[in-house]
């Protein structure tokens, strides 16, 4: 970051461009990589007067991915997260354009679903079945809805609206199928993310498992618009060692009027890594 500075004062100022600027071609958000398989992308550029340069200013990546001073990045990913590079390119008369990349990163250990809602209007083309991630392990039904819910236009997220009064058949709904026998998920995790988009849209979410309710979440205030993580932890209870097919449910909860909108923007199952502990027999 330092070294950046040193050379800053070589660049022109971004309002008084001496030509044509240079600009990154590959767009912000990176393509993903998932967890444990290998990754290779290039950061592009294109325009400007005479040789461009590129500049790696800052880097937060994950351990197992590594970017060149040309802007390639390789590797293998070892954590779900997100990772950011932060990118110059100037050109030979110090025209400059400043880039920040976002690459996130899928999966995981024990990871046996992970919705990838990347898309145009996926509410609008259910059942959405596209994954990051599908174990071998499950069959997956995809996103479907109840009667109930309104299907809304909006990109990268399930988006949806209800009455102001929550019934029976308003809910989102997925179904998991064991393919392999029995499927052990005591002591596992569903992760899931809202983002609510009117002001009188839920303001809280429950999440049924064969029509039992799992976890209930807290009210937000109606001014909160932010991307809400709920995360849940299975119980390491016998009726969790599964052997046959198991419907989750997400039910909002909290509207008071009709059509204001609200999102489904992450969905992720995953099963406990280590086995849960037996009980000893009495003695």
């Amino acid at each position: 970051m330092l070294e950046h500075f040193d050379t800053h004062s070589a660049l022109r100022h971004i309002d008084t461009p001496l030509g044509s600027v240079p600009q990154f071609t590959t767009a912000a958000t990176l393509t993903p990589g998932i967890v444990g398989q290998s990754y290779n992308a290039d950061i592009s550029t294109s325009g400007g007067d005479g040789a461009r340069i590129v500049t790696l200013i800052g880097a937060y990546l994950d351990p197992g991915l590594s970017v060149s001073p040309t802007l390639h990045i390789s590797g293998t990913p070892t954590t779900s997260r997100k990772n950011f590079l932060f990118a110059r390119v100037h050109d030979a008369d110090g025209d400059p354009s400043w880039r920040v990349f976002t690459l996130e990163t899928f999966g995981g250990p024990g990871t046996l679903i992970e919705s990838d809602f990347r898309g145009s209007s996926p509410a609008l083309h259910l059942p959405w079945t596209s994954t990051f991630v599908l174990s071998p392990k499950i069959a997956w039904s995809g996103w479907s809805a109840g009667s109930g819910i309104k299907l809304e236009a909006g990109n990268d997220a399930l988006v949806f609206s209800m009455s102001g009064a929550t019934k029976p058949n308003e809910f989102l709904s997925a179904t998991i199928t064991p393919m392999q026998g029995s499927l052990d998920l005591r002591g596992g995790e569903v992760r899931f993310s809202t983002r609510r988009i009117g002001f009188h849209s839920p303001l809280s979410y429950d999440l049924l498992w064969n029509g039992e309710r799992l976890y209930a979440s807290s009210a937000v205030d109606k001014d909160n618009f932010d991307e809400i993580e709920h995360v849940v932890t299975i119980p390491s209870t016998a009726a969790f060692n599964v052997g046959s097919p198991f419907e989750l449910r997400i039910v909002p909860h909290g509207a008071e009027f009709e059509g204001h909108k609200t999102s489904l923007t992450r969905f992720k199952l995953t099963a406990a890594t280590t086995a849960p502990p037996r009980r000893r027999a009495a003695r």
